[in-house]
């Protein structure tokens, strides 16, 4: 995993202050509880996404010969209580984001449309996201609009596009078909997140249109944005973020949370923008992680945010990403993450997923989201960190391993582990 510049030293009090926090060395038990969640993210998105545990575990035990992978088994009952609800279906976030369940709905059901440009498809990915629940876009937007097998785009899948306000008129087709989905008793919206600010008044059938006017805002959005992209990149570079993310958020029901849910799957989509490369603005999810890694940083009830958040994001990502630094404490982590991108790779560019959405290493990105997914489990699951690496495995005399009590059906590969593969 390659390394990353520490932040630079400017001069003044403010700079030194910044310096001595975010140089502070991290919690050692913290930090390998840190890089064994890693390690169990890897797996989890193997076997759930890509292939089988026994094919993750196989080859984790070729870089650790002598541990092996039986620590994997004993995390099991963990992550059963992990998916059970704090990242329970479409709230879990895989290593690599792009394996998320809204990720790769973009990818397999819009961005696999080659009769739409690039442009409408990014268009329709951001009207996803007034919903962000794929059953109701399928049933009121995309199957009627746009078949997954049709070879060119139907004419009122065209009209959705050239002319989004009448088609999302209040009575029109895709209105009934929202409205139809609802009175069966569909979902309206995914629990990841919520769809404040809901205006006064939108309850009952209000709040389906709503959800339908959310779904118009947000793909007319992706429409103004998307010719724009080429120009920001090139003026502001790596900055380039910092515009996009103020751009998104002058759309109607747009805050900090949805944009940066924006930045990720433009990012993710359109990796030749390499528009995340050196990560995004450090939200409250990842800087509560802070508090895990450098005690005393903040009080447990101060959520403001820090000054100095990036330099500390950065430091950590330095100290965590480097070589040496895994190898001694984690040998089995670099590897694995360079075989999950080999392998996530080959299983889904052919169904439209760039190459570059599975990086070899860990980015600064893949840290901060990770980071979130760590604080979480920590947090809510396991309190006690008794997740480490080793657990569950006793070393005899002799050196010959054993591991205490039994696999129980999760180790073996049942129970969550045979959750649906998307």
């Amino acid at each position: 995993m390659a390394d990353i510049k520490p932040p630079s030293e400017t001069g003044g009090s403010s700079a030194a202050g910044k310096r001595r926090r975010a140089d502070r060395e991290p919690d050692s038990a913290e930090t390998k509880h840190l890089l064994h969640f890693l390690l169990a993210q890897l797996r989890w998105q193997h076997g759930t996404r890509v292939g089988t545990f026994e094919e993750f575990d196989a080859e984790a035990a070729r870089h650790d010969p002598e541990l092996g992978a039986a620590d994997f088994a004993a995390m099991s009952p963990l992550m059963e209580e992990f998916f059970s609800r704090h990242a329970k279906g479409d709230k879990w976030v895989p290593f690599h984001a792009a394996l998320g369940e809204h990720e790769l709905y973009i990818f397999t059901r819009i961005w696999s449309l080659r009769y739409l440009e690039e442009s409408e498809r990014y268009a329709l990915a951001c009207g996803f996201s007034g919903s962000r629940f794929p059953a109701l876009f399928d049933e009121a937007v995309m199957d009627p609009c746009f078949p997954a097998a049709a070879e060119a785009c139907p004419p009122e899948g065209r009209e959705l596009l050239d002319r989004p306000a009448h088609a999302f008129r209040r009575g029109g087709p895709v209105h009934g078909r929202f409205l139809a989905y609802r009175a069966r008793g569909g979902k309206l919206h995914t629990s990841a997140f919520s769809p404040r600010p809901v205006p006064r008044g939108a309850v009952g059938e209000e709040y389906t249109f709503y959800i339908m006017e959310r779904t118009r805002t947000f793909l007319e959005m992706g429409q103004a944005l998307h010719p724009k992209f080429a120009k920001l990149c090139a003026e502001r570079g790596v900055l380039a973020w910092e515009t996009v993310d103020s751009e998104l958020q002058k759309a109607k029901w747009v805050g900090p949370t949805l944009s940066k849910m924006f930045l990720v799957s433009t990012h993710l989509c359109l990796p030749r923008l390499q528009l995340l490369d050196q990560g995004v603005e450090v939200g409250i999810g990842a800087q509560e992680a802070f508090k895990l890694l450098l005690p005393g940083i903040q009080p447990a009830k101060d959520f403001s945010m820090l000054p100095d958040r990036r330099d500390i994001l950065l430091a950590l990502h330095a100290k965590v990403s480097a070589a040496p630094f895994l190898a001694a404490h984690e040998p089995r982590l670099a590897p694995m993450a360079r075989w999950c991108a080999t392998e996530a790779r080959a299983a889904f560019a052919p169904k439209g997923v760039p190459p570059e959405c599975f990086g070899q290493g860990l980015s600064l990105l893949a840290f901060q989201v990770n980071l979130c997914e760590w604080r979480k489990f920590r947090n809510n699951v396991d309190k006690k960190r008794t997740a480490a690496r080793g657990m569950g495995v006793n070393v005899g005399e002799n050196g010959a391993k054993s591991q205490k009590g039994g696999m129980g059906k999760a180790g073996a590969g049942g129970g969550r582990e045979k959750r649906r593969r998307l």
